[in-house]
């Protein structure tokens, strides 16, 4: 079973800007009644904004908790040869680690067959490896394929952990796993019984500020570090998409 691909920050994006709207009220000189009358019809947009917030809202969970049934699907030699020249040699130079295919279940008139493209590691620097990562689908008869991924792997106390680096640096990814894991912070330690861990590293709004993803579990830190532990995680909780 796979997640149903959402864009979870449009629906973000668009809550928030919906609660930042602010409907300023009217000026009035009138007193009494005429006055509260006022102050009424200037609330009746706020209601509205609330009721719209609240529809979006519950839109939004709808669509994130969609899931698709899949079933694993054998690829022709042919198909993983396209398959890993579209992600790893273009892109990487490198063959391809591993590749999964599925194919879509159920009645639906839409089903796809997609992909899980891994490529084999292009830089090393040290004790971690930094390779790349595709999602692939055919469209008709034609395999098309997202933007690759970068992916840092590393083994830190008997553990593997494979970083989806978004747009931060390598060097950064690992400073801030570092730290978490030195601390036992649980974003990165709560799947105790898993040998490896799948996460994920982004920025957020600020620049200190990193959101971070590992296997259900997700974050914010930040790098900004009074006397303590460092980096700082600023909240955690479950994440919303299994």
């Amino acid at each position: 079973m796979v997640t149903h691909p959402c864009q979870r920050k449009r629906c973000l994006y668009v809550c928030v800007a919906i609660t930042m709207h602010k409907t300023k009220p009217k000026k009035s000189t009138a007193i009494g009644a005429k006055h509260r009358r006022s102050i009424f019809r200037s609330r009746i947009p706020r209601l509205s904004v609330i009721a719209l917030l609240t529809i979006l809202s519950i839109g939004c969970d709808l669509a994130l908790s969609y899931t698709v049934e899949t079933v694993p699907r054998k690829l022709s030699s042919a198909e993983r040869s396209k398959l890993e020249s579209l992600v790893c040699i273009r892109h990487f130079g490198t063959k391809a680690s591993v590749i999964e295919a599925f194919d879509e279940a159920g009645a639906s008139a839409f089903k796809r067959r997609i992909a899980d493209v891994q490529c084999k590691a292009h830089v090393m620097v040290a004790d971690h490896s930094i390779s790349g990562r595709s999602n692939c689908s055919v469209e008709s008869t034609t395999w098309r394929c997202k933007d690759p991924e970068l992916v840092l792997s590393f083994s830190k106390r008997d553990r593997l952990y494979e970083i989806k680096l978004g747009s931060v640096e390598p060097a950064v990814a690992k400073e801030v796993f570092f730290g978490l894991i030195e601390q036992n912070a649980y974003v990165v330690n709560q799947a105790k019984s898993s040998k490896s861990a799948v996460c994920f590293i982004g920025r957020a709004p600020k620049p200190e500020l990193y959101e971070i993803s590992c296997d259900g579990w997700q974050a914010i830190v930040s790098t900004w570090c009074p006397p303590g532990p460092c980096p700082r995680v600023l909240s955690h909780g479950p994440s919303p998409v299994p």
